[in-house]
């Protein structure tokens, strides 16, 4: 993107997946966090973990 003008580029990922260390090793920063919960609909369903 740099190479076509652009300052700032925009990412997101799951964390879970360890893409965050692998993007933050390339010089990639952590501007802003989101957190999502979910939580069960009906009480016959458990949460996903």
């Amino acid at each position: 993107a740099r190479a076509h003008g652009a300052v700032r580029s925009r990412l997101s990922t799951d964390s879970r997946t360890g893409a965050l260390s692998l993007y933050e090793r390339v010089g990639m920063q952590v501007i802003q966090e989101w957190v999502n919960r979910a939580a069960p609909t009906s009480p016959h369903l458990s949460p996903v973990e």
